[in-house]
């Protein structure tokens, strides 16, 4: 529909009425600019005639092809591409502003949750309630293949674009962190991107463009781990991190400040979990 007959028609139609339509073209979508599920669309014309129909329940109505999270990835890249889903908004961010032009646009980030997520998050909590006292059997789902480390290592040497879930048991031998090997980066609390340092004691996020007061640590450290078979060094993250040393980054960066440990000494403090119980008032110190 072009300007002309927007102009000529508009006023004819109504929401929530039924209407004939004569004198339109109907031709293939463009798959680059369509924006709903359709093969085909409508081309009103000069000639186009609009006249108004009493109601038929045999009509069907506008449906909504839902799709859930878990395969929206498939969507990705097709920015005109317009999909239906439904959600449950989880947290609503503040609003901030990016720059435009001359102008200041205000955004708010809005985190959505479906049923797909809900079921990891319920999940996750399932694994780790506690309901006092009673005999507990922990079950997980995904079968993992347990391998020594020597086979791990020969993995990652010859398969290094393929990603893989394997269950091996080992000792960690050494947490390197010196002046070169930190054990956490300033990281943003939303895309989790490295912030860069801004005026006036702020950090900006190149990826959100955001300005934060207030930084976010997230573990990020490289550690030596051993078995029988040899030795391998591996990266942990922020999530595997908490759980090996028992406290978030941000926790461990504030003890690292009150004990007044220089990164250059030749002992390093670090909270570890024991026996399965976390020594958070425990300082274990070890080169």
């Amino acid at each position: 529909m072009y300007d002309g007959e927007v102009d000529r028609l508009q006023d004819t139609v109504e929401e929530g009425k039924i209407y004939s339509f004569t004198q339109i073209d109907i031709k293939g979508a463009p798959t680059q600019y369509k924006l709903v599920d359709s093969d085909i669309e409508c081309v009103f014309t000069k000639e186009t005639e609009i006249e108004e129909q009493d109601e038929d329940n045999s009509i069907p109505m506008f449906s909504f092809k839902l799709r859930t999270f878990d395969k929206v990835h498939a969507f990705e890249g097709n920015k005109r591409l317009l999909i239906d889903v439904m959600a449950m908004v989880r947290e609503v961010g503040p609003v901030y502003y990016k720059q435009s032009g001359d102008k200041k646009i205000p955004k708010r980030d809005i985190l959505l949750v479906d049923k797909t997520i809900l079921e990891q998050l319920r999940n996750k909590e399932i694994a780790s309630c506690n309901i006092g006292g009673a005999n507990m059997v922990a079950v997980n789902l995904t079968v993992a293949t347990r391998i020594t480390v020597q086979e791990l290592k020969e993995f990652s040497t010859f398969n290094s674009n393929m990603c893989g879930f394997y269950e091996v048991v080992i000792t960690i031998s050494k947490i390197y962190y010196d002046e070169h090997n930190r054990l956490w980066y300033t990281g943003c609390g939303w895309c989790r991107t490295g912030l860069l340092e801004a005026p006036n004691t702020q950090y900006w996020c190149r990826k959100c463009d955001k300005y934060y007061s207030e930084v976010h640590l997230r573990y990020v450290f490289k550690m030596e781990i051993v078995d029988h078979t040899g030795s391998h060094d591996v990266t942990i993250f922020d999530e595997m991190g908490e759980k090996l040393l028992g406290c978030k980054a941000n926790s461990l960066s504030e003890l690292f400040k009150k004990i007044q440990i220089l990164s250059n000494n030749s002992s390093l403090p670090f909270i570890i979990m024991h026996n399965g119980s976390n020594m958070t008032n425990k300082i274990v110190v070890f080169n």
